[in-house]
Parts: structure tokens; sequence; C-alpha cells
């Protein structure tokens, strides 16, 4: 194996022989992952606070505590330890799935350790190393709190990169969809018929297949940013948007980068510069012979290669002039006004312009945004947010609790994301809060445990238990919360639709310093 961002696969196996050697010396272990920067180690006896120090430790929470960080530092800490314990030191760490921060243990707090956890964990550790692992095994250690298949498969996968591979996030659609294997199993036996579906169709070591999914998941789910910029002398824009049907743009570069469902800044030049319009990509660049604003042109249109768009936000009647954009830190550096129709943006700039949009008085952004949903899902997403606005005891201009619009409806009661529906989303149409963990998919929030957890849905319908656990987590956060740091975004129009009141009345021509806030689910703490 020559290729050094998996050198760290060497590393996991002699870190693994080491680990054999230390199951009655954990405090060792413990101190080994202090000694280079990890952190925390708090454990309970009760029911409430953190109140001990963890006293005890398996090697597969060992490997995840490592793991918990992101890119950088995880690398930074293998190195680290390997220096210290005397085994080869990794270059790279591609294909190491992430252990979630919130959930590093592979078993309960003290309080809840009632039957050997730790020392099951060891003995089933050891049977790995040594290839002695039967269902029966598989099946005890999934009865411990805080372990469910993906993880321990992600956690078999720390110990022995070479023999298994995890089935989680990254790999379920990847093995589903590009080597039409079904990656659901129950049994220790299940999982291994996998491995070996997979071994017959692919030679590549599972270390590269994890390292290979983990980036045709990202592949798939990137957005990028574009300035699309159009000329005034040439074309007719004000018209083409006032009229809606501005529908494509001609394309001259980037056009192998171009993507569906990639952001788009609609810049017109001129006297009267500026950002015209906010949309999305809706085809890969194509040749077009006609469009429906072709009558528009004041000059012959030579060009062919167009990419169709829809129009998010219309912005034609009071655009963001290019001498509000000079004022704006975080537009800088936009790249307009220089020969070209299509230029590379970033999703700082994206934001910072939408968040404009959205805290400009004379758009009507509430309105625009629920034309964008179907009438049903919007309909849907009101009856539950006024149905947990009642059973919470919210009422109107309450301090703690947010209704933001920008491409989404969003519901925010302190300083977290409640209830939510985007626009375009591949995670789902809607998101919640809850106290619990409503589906195997749900995301806990950053911060201290224990923490809320956020799911995302296609279609919302809760049963009666899950949606005691939403109300009761909408309850402790504005228990704990005074007054929303994000008070000062909120929708006026928006609080009043749900509140059984009048839009308020517009203000026409004003313009407001940006003051932005980029913020989602799950990690606002």
């Amino acid at each position: 194996m020559t290729d050094e961002k998996f050198s760290w696969v060497n590393t996991h196996k002699q870190i693994a022989e080491y680990l054999r050697t230390k199951e009655n010396s954990q405090l060792e272990l413990i101190e080994l992952l202090k000694s280079v920067g990890i952190t925390p180690f708090n454990d309970k006896d009760n029911s409430s606070e953190h109140n001990i120090q963890l006293d005890e430790i398996d090697p597969f929470t060992f490997f995840c505590y490592i793991y918990k960080y992101g890119s950088q530092r995880r690398l930074k800490y293998l190195q680290k330890i390997a220096e210290k314990i005397g085994v080869s030191i990794p270059n790279g760490e591609s294909g190491l799935p992430s252990a979630q921060a919130q959930k590093v243990w592979l078993f309960p707090y003290k309080f809840e350790r009632k039957n050997n956890e730790v020392n099951r964990l060891w003995s089933f550790f050891r049977k790995t190393l040594e290839n002695k692992i039967e269902n029966a095994d598989f099946e005890d250690i999934l009865k411990i709190k805080s372990i469910a298949r993906t993880k321990l498969t992600e956690a078999l996968f720390y110990i022995n990169p070479e023999k298994y591979l995890p089935i989680n996030g990254p790999t379920k659609p990847y093995l589903k969809e590009e080597l039409g294997i079904d990656p659901i199993f129950r049994t220790y036996s299940d999982y291994i018929d996998i491995l070996e579906k997979i071994k017959s169709k692919t030679a590549s070591p599972f270390y590269e297949l994890s390292y290979d999914a983990w980036k045709w998941n990202e592949s798939r789910k990137k957005v990028n940013h574009w300035i699309f910029q159009g000329n005034p002398a040439k074309f007719d824009f004000e018209t083409a948007l006032r009229q809606e049907i501005l529908t494509d743009w001609t394309v001259s570069a980037h056009k192998d980068k171009i993507n569906i469902d990639d952001n788009v800044i609609l810049w017109i030049t001129g006297k009267k510069s500026g950002c015209y319009a906010l949309g999305k990509i809706t085809s890969k660049p194509y040749l077009r012979s006609s469009s429906p604003d072709d009558h528009l042109w004041k000059e012959e249109n030579k060009n062919e290669l167009k990419a169709d768009i829809k129009i998010t936000h219309n912005l034609v009647d009071s655009p963001i002039l290019k001498e509000q954009i000079d004022k704006t830190d975080e537009l800088a550096k936009l790249k307009v006004g220089n020969q070209g129709t299509n230029f590379v943006a970033t999703e700082e700039e994206f934001e910072a312009l939408l968040q404009l949009v959205n805290t400009m008085p004379n758009r009507n952004l509430f309105e625009q945004t629920k034309g964008k949903f179907p009438e049903d899902v919007f309909n849907n997403y009101i009856l539950y947010l006024k149905k947990m606005i009642n059973e919470a005891g919210i009422e109107i201009n309450d301090e703690r609790v947010v209704f933001t619009v920008t491409d989404n409806f969003n519901f925010t009661v302190g300083q977290r994301y409640s209830l939510n529906i985007f626009y375009s989303n591949p995670r789902g149409v809607y998101g919640v809060i809850s106290k619990n963990k409503l589906q195997e998919n749900s995301e806990p929030y950053d911060g201290n445990p224990p923490q809320p957890y956020f799911t995302f849905y296609q279609n919302f319908n809760p049963n009666s238990e899950e949606w005691a656990s939403i109300i009761e987590s909408i309850k402790e956060e504005l228990a704990r919360t005074t007054k929303s740091g994000f008070r000062k975004f909120n929708n006026s129009d928006f609080e009043n639709y749900v509140f059984g009141l009048e839009p308020i009345k517009r203000v026409e021509n004003m313009n407001y310093p940006l003051n932005t806030i980029l913020y989602g689910p799950p990690g606002t703490g």
C-alpha cells in the first residue's frame, strides 16, 4: 500500500495491537488521549450532572474519541498518539468515518452501567482481533445502550479496516446505487454476507471503498454558486424579469462545472449595475435554438449554449445595487463588472446577498417564498406550527422565538431551528426538533449532552408519542431562553400570518445595511 492518504491503515493495526495489552490499564489510555489534547472525560454517577471523571474505557471508544473531530484535528491527534506509543505515523486519514461528538462512548454513563458493559466490549475486541466473532457475540454487544448496528460496523472498521466496512450514511446509498447491494442486515452473518458480495463486485479494499463512498456522496450534494452577468445594452433583462420569461442564460465558461440545483446571482452591468435576481440552475448547459425572451435581444444573439434557470427572488423593482454591495464586507471580492458571462461565486457571497434581500422591508418575501411551495406542504407546515405554538403557550412578539424566511420557512426557539420547511434540501422537506431520537437518521445538536435531536422528513405527520417528544423539546428551549439572538431577523409577515393577523404595511424604496447570520440544523449551539 503506497497511497499516503491511507497510511492510517497500518497505524490503526499497530494501535489495535497496542490496545490488546491495555485492558488492565484503562486509566493509562484515558491519560494518553488527554495528553494529546482530547477532551472531555466527564461521567455521571446519577441522572443529573456530569459530576465524576471517566475511569474506564474500551478500545472502540478509544478510537471514537479521536474521530469526533474534524479532518485536520483528528489527523494531528492520531499522529501525536502514534508518536507517543512508538508506531508508524500516518500522513492521511481518508476514508475514516467521523464519530458523533455527542455519542463517542460505546457504553452508557456509570450510573447506568449495570451489566459489565466495558468488559463485554473488551471481550468483543479480542474476538475481533482473533477473527472469532459469532452471531451471539454481535447480538450481545448490540444490547448495550448507546450501540446501534451502524456504530458497531464503524467501530469494527477502526480496528480492522481491511476486514470490515462501515455500513453507514455514506456507504449505504453507494452500495445500493453503485454496486447493487442491499445494505440492510440484522446479524453478524448478514453483515459478513454483505462484505462478501462487495468483494465479488470490486477489488478495492474496504478502506478505499469507504473513501470512494464519501467522495460519491459529497459530489452528489455539492452545490456550486455562480454569477451570471448580462449587459443591458445587448438584452432587455428588466422586461424579461418583469414578465417572468427569463428562463435560461448564456453559458460561455465553466460549462463542465455548472450543475442542476446550483445557486445563481443574476448581475446586470451598466449605470445601475447590481444584483437583479437570485435563482437556481435547472439543467446542465445544452444547445438551445430558441427561448421565450428572444424578442428582447437588442442585437443578434449568437449564443447557443444555455443553462435553464428558475428565478427564486425577483429583485427587478428594487435591485441590490453596486453601491450597496461595496459597503458589504462579505461581498468585497464579488467577481462582477469584468468581461464575461459566467463567474464563480462563494457560498458566503450568495448567503450575504440572500440576507440583504431578507432584511429589506420593501420586499414581500413571505408571499414570494410561500408561492414556491406546494399548497398542501405549506398548509401542513402552518397547521403543525400553530399547534406547536398553542401547546407551548407562545404568544405573538415573544422574544424567545423567531420567524425567519430565506428560501425556506424557519421557526426558531432560542438558538435552535425547531420547525422548518425546506425549498431545496436533499435530506427532506420538513425538519423538526425533538427531545428523543425520532428516526435512525435523527441528528443531535452540538453542545454538552443531553441534547435535542433534529429530524428531516419528506412527509410530516407525527404520531402522538413523537409529537409529545417535539413539544417537550420546545418547552425546554423556551425555559432556557430569555431572548433569541436571532430575533432581529424576525419576519413580521410570517409571524402575523401564523397568529392570524394582517401583513404589515410595506415601506417602499429603503435600503438597510447587511447584518448577516448563517446558521442551520443541527450545529447551532
